[in-house]
Formats: C-alpha cells, sequence, structure tokens
C-alpha cells in the first residue's frame, strides 16, 4: 500500500510539473495556438488572440465588428500589425491602439484611453492581445464591471485558464481586478505608485522611493 501511494505521488507531481512546463513554454513562445476567440457579451463585446488578416475579416463579418481595440500598441512594421490595420482599413473598421503592459498593472493614461474608446467606440467591439490571455483578460475584466454592471467574482471569471491565463506567471493582472474600484476611482484616484500597486509597477513605470511616496499615494 505505501509504495502505491508513493507512486500515485509520483504521478501527480509529474503531471503537474508537465502542466506547468507545458504552460511556460507557451508563455514564453511568441506563436499563438488558438484563436482564443470569445463572446463577453453578446452584440456588444468580443474577445481573441492575434487575428491573421484572414480570421479578422471572417470575424468581422461574421459578428458585425465596428471596433478593434488592440492591446499590444501601434506597432507600424510589424507584420502582424501592417497586416490587422490593412484589413481594417479596408473593412471601414475603426482600430484603436493602447500599449498595455503583460507584467505589471497599466499606467492611468492607459485606462483613460480604455475608457474614453468604450465610451465612443460603435458596438461591437474586439479587443485582443498576442495570446488573448493576459491583457485582454484584464481589459475583458474591467469591461464586465463597469459597462456590464457584474460583480467583481463574475469579473474574475475573464481572468481564468478558460481563456488561457495562468495567474502564475502573470499575477499582476488578477491582482488588479481583486482590487480594482471602479471606472471613477481608476480615472480619478488609482496610481500605480501606491504601496497597494507598486510591486507590480516596478519596471515599468519610474515610482518615486517607497519613503518619498506622495500622501496621495498613501492614501490608493
Amino acid at each position: 500500500m505505501p509504495d502505491l501511494n508513493k507512486r500515485t505521488v509520483k504521478i501527480v507531481l509529474f503531471l503537474v510539473c508537465f502542466c506547468l512546463l507545458g504552460a511556460w513554454i507557451y508563455r514564453m513562445s511568441v506563436f499563438r495556438p488558438a484563436k482564443n476567440f470569445h463572446v463577453v457579451e453578446e452584440n456588444k463585446f468580443y474577445r481573441s488572440a492575434q487575428l491573421s488578416g484572414d480570421e479578422l475579416e471572417e470575424v468581422v463579418k461574421q459578428y458585425g465588428i465596428k471596433t478593434v481595440i488592440n492591446l499590444r500598441g501601434k506597432q507600424e512594421g510589424e507584420w502582424w500589425y501592417d497586416d490587422e490595420a490593412a484589413t481594417l482599413a479596408r473593412l471601414g473598421v475603426r482600430h484603436e491602439n493602447i500599449g498595455f503592459s503583460t507584467e505589471h498593472v497599466q499606467t492611468p493614461e492607459n485606462w483613460r484611453q480604455f475608457h474614453e474608446i468604450l465610451e465612443t467606440a460603435e458596438r461591437p467591439i474586439l479587443v485582443h492581445c498576442r495570446s488573448g490571455a493576459d491583457r485582454t483578460s484584464e481589459a475583458s475584466a474591467v469591461y464586465v464591471m463597469d459597462y456590464m454592471g457584474k460583480s467583481r467574482q463574475e469579473a474574475l471569471e475573464q481572468v481564468s485558464l478558460k481563456y488561457l491565463h495562468v495567474s502564475l506567471f502573470h499575477p499582476a493582472k488578477r491582482y488588479f481586478i481583486e482590487n480594482y474600484e471602479g471606472k471613477e476611482w481608476v480615472l480619478n484616484s488609482y496610481d500605480p505608485c501606491s504601496p497597494k500597486f507598486r510591486k507590480y509597477a516596478t519596471g515599468w513605470l519610474k515610482c518615486p522611493p517607497e519613503e518619498k511616496a506622495t500622501p496621495a499615494s498613501q492614501a490608493n
């Protein structure tokens, strides 16, 4: 019986290590293994990984997409960006670009731009990053709370393995949603350099030394 238990433990450990290795290889890969396309709100908001020009055209026509938000930022000269921009221009679809970070919390300007687009863009909207797993999950979760009126717990479902998000590798995404306080907060009070968020801002933003943080930062 003890030998059987040891064998079971070894098998479980092997499977866990295999899954973690597979997830790490996927996260480090420059390739996208799936379209990762999902409906967030029917006829209003969709999410995906980076799509090729042909895939993007198919989605635009099938779902009537009017606006595409690219969270990888404007990268003219990169094949994927030029392909996307040309396809959307030909189809008459609004194309917006925001440079979201995969590893860190976003800047206040990132969120300001995101909300300005959502306030003015014609629906349906498609949002995407490279894999559709991290930046897209974070943006979709914010949409679910602020524009669908859903709970934080329901929003956190957007930041999950279902969408290929592995929090172990990019913990800032789920952490931000767990501490998100709504649209007015993120537009007027959110400070990525505050004690609550600075551990996920370092290396991305130039935060002042913690002991010199402003009173406003410490309040957040």
